[in-house]
């Protein structure tokens, strides 16, 4: 049997159906369903791994009635493209993007946008940059036989919930966004999302690892090699039998799981965020598929140290024999910041110790406090807090991840005192005074502001105080609008300043003060943004530069969520290559939280071996979670 054959009697057919299910009588689905498309409607798409929903990219309407029915108020929407010369009308694209469209893995790039691109504003609001791919099914190319303009390409499902692969949910789940439902008779086993990847000098970055590149496994550097260059390939000589099985379960937010056996790490695809019901039964699903298709059993589970992440919980049931059939195992907790900066070791194949710069928006601290820009040594199995962001209250704690304007206003609190700049300021932020007066005491009275260090929040705040976002609408918003709103040829930056000590601390209220003043005094938003981003990469470049004074080395591994923003990447890599450093940067394993399961695979593997370096860290931990 040969199904490529494809029979018109017995091999794969379509067939479309209306927003109910009911058939709708064509003599050529596919062209029923371009013509429906090219006419205005909505139509989900049976694709590869899921369902997608096609609509026309240059009709404003349609594409806000889609964001509408699918809960997806902001968040940039994919499009496909029939070919380059289509994708050439509508973002920049090198040779090198060129590659990463046409090359067998086409994923999602993340392209520049032409200022005058023929497609509807709501498509990517705000932004100046664009995520296009060409088609990649038969079905893909069938469909753009009918010369259609650029289409929205998006995932199958209501915002945020997992991709609809089943032709009956697609049905029960989809007929409320699509207007009709292209369907064959093909069964999709494992859904699987659009890789994301953006093409930056030297090569790819992968944002989304999914599609194409999972589950690739990752050749594990032997604690007896010597460290090399980037690498995910299977050519790499190494010690198979080191590595006891692990299964590490990853954070909550674009979780992904990690399986690891023989010297390799099996990072899944991206299974998403975890707090929604039906995404949280797709991640068991991948923890059974991965350890059945690689006929592995772990010895030992591995979790976040937050206590309320849904992946911790399933692996302290998991370790004490909750889960039916299934054996209690050893459970090892690892981290945040230290797996974010491991899996960037990892990549590279580099056991030795560096210096790791970790930002994002959170992670558990050592001392319980909202840790996110951190300067640490790290070595496989353990790790030292140098130094940190100085601490600020987060009022609301996760809320505040929301609401941008609750980080800016207890920033201006610490700038310039709750007394009366700081209020007075923060009434820019507010239109509603009680709701404003009710923040103001709540920050100054301590009452539900955890501690934080996020780098995150604190461009969240700078993103509130240029006036670009209020909220996020969708994680990472107000920062990506921020960096968009970034004015080119801009060299200066603001002051700030390090402490003394151990760990030291990057003060960020002399930049927030003069941030403040130049805002006051009309300077163009473009311009405040560009001195921002450049503050920033001087801070932890300084902040580098310290912690090699500190440990005498001199590789300095990035990674965080928020080594996503190109600018802010770019920026900070010229300086420490500048300053002499050797720079890891993360290339086909995500920079955010994707990444997370395979530094804690690899942080377990190290700690439960006999490799596992003799020298332990002086784990360093302020007394409390307060003030400097």
């Amino acid at each position: 049997h040969a199904q490529p054959i494809a029979c018109p009697k017995c091999g794969p057919s379509c067939w479309l159906v209306d927003a109910r299910g009911k058939q709708i009588i064509c003599e050529d689905p596919i062209a029923a369903a371009a013509g429906l498309i090219a006419a205005g409607k909505i139509v989900a798409i049976k694709g590869l791994g899921g369902f997608q929903l096609a609509c026309r990219a240059d009709d404003e309407h349609t594409v806000r009635r889609l964001r509408l029915r699918k809960n997806r108020d902001a968040k940039p929407l994919a499009l496909m493209v029939r070919d380059l010369h289509q994708g050439r009308r509508l973002c920049r694209i090198d040779e090198p993007a060129e590659r990463l469209l046409t090359g067998p893995l086409r994923p999602i790039v993340l392209l520049p946008r032409l200022p005058k691109a023929p497609m509807a504003q709501a498509v990517a609001p705000g932004l100046d940059m664009l995520g296009i791919m060409l088609p990649y099914t038969p079905l893909h190319h069938l469909l753009f036989e009918a010369e259609l303009p650029p289409l929205v390409m998006t995932s199958g499902n209501v915002s945020d919930e997992p991709l609809v692969k089943d032709n009956d949910d697609a049905i029960a789940h989809l007929g409320r966004i699509a207007d009709a439902v292209l369907l064959h008779n093909r069964t999709i086993q494992r859904s699987l999302d659009d890789s994301v990847v953006q093409s930056r000098p030297g090569g790819a970055v992968v944002f989304r690892r999914s599609r194409g590149y999972a589950p690739q496994p990752v050749v594990l550097a032997s604690p007896r090699r010597r460290p090399g260059v980037a690498q995910a390939e299977a050519s790499i000589s190494t010690h198979r039998d080191w590595t006891p099985p692990i299964l590490a379960v990853g954070a909550e937010l674009k979780n992904t799981v990690c399986l690891c056996t023989a010297g390799r790490a099996v990072l899944s695809e991206h299974v998403g965020d975890l707090k929604d019901g039906r995404t949280y039964r797709r991640f068991m699903q991948v923890i059974n598929d991965l350890e059945a298709l690689f006929d592995v059993q772990p010895e030992a589970i591995v979790a976040d140290l937050h206590p309320q992440y849904l992946s911790t919980e399933y692996a302290m049931r998991r370790s004490a024999g909750q889960l039916a059939g299934r054996p209690a195992l050893p459970l090892v907790r690892v981290q945040h910041h230290h797996a974010h900066v491991v899996s960037c070791m990892a990549e590279h194949g580099c056991r030795e110790e560096v210096i790791g710069l970790a930002c994002d928006g959170t992670g558990y601290g050592l001392d319980g406090a909202i840790w996110g820009c951190e300067v640490l040594r790290c070595w496989p199995s353990d790790f030292q807090r140098l130094g940190h962001l100085r601490y600020f209250p987060c009022p609301g704690g996760d809320a505040a991840a929301l609401e941008t304007a609750r980080p800016a206003v207890s920033l201006l609190l610490e700038a310039f005192g709750s007394s009366r700049g700081g209020p007075q300021l923060a009434g820019r932020l507010y239109e509603d005074r009680r709701q404003l007066a009710g923040l103001i005491e709540q920050v100054t009275a301590d009452v539900n502001c955890p501690s934080t260090s996020s780098l995150g929040r604190l461009f969240d705040a700078a993103a509130a105080l240029c006036g670009l976002a209020s909220a996020n609408r969708y994680e990472g918003q107000a920062p990506m609008l921020l960096e968009a709103a970034a004015a080119k040829g801009v060299e200066l930056a603001y002051p700030f300043a390090l402490s003394e000590g151990e760990p030291f601390t990057i003060d960020h209220r002399p930049m927030i003060k003069a941030m403040v003043a130049e805002l006051k005094a009309g300077r163009r938003i473009g311009i405040v943004s560009a001195k921002f981003h450049n503050t920033v990469a001087a801070f932890l470049a300084a902040a580098a530069d310290r912690a090699r004074q500190l440990s005498g080395l001199k590789v300095v591994a990035l990674s965080g969520g928020c080594f996503a923003n190109r600018y802010l990447s770019a920026r900070l890599g010229e300086l420490l290559r500048r300053a002499g450093f050797e720079v890891l940067t993360h290339r086909l394993i995500p920079c955010n939280d994707g990444g997370v399961a395979l530094g804690q695979a690899v942080v377990a593997a190290h700690r439960l071996t006999r490799h596992a370096p003799r020298k332990r860290s002086r784990q360093n931990v302020p007394g409390g979670a307060g003030k400097d």
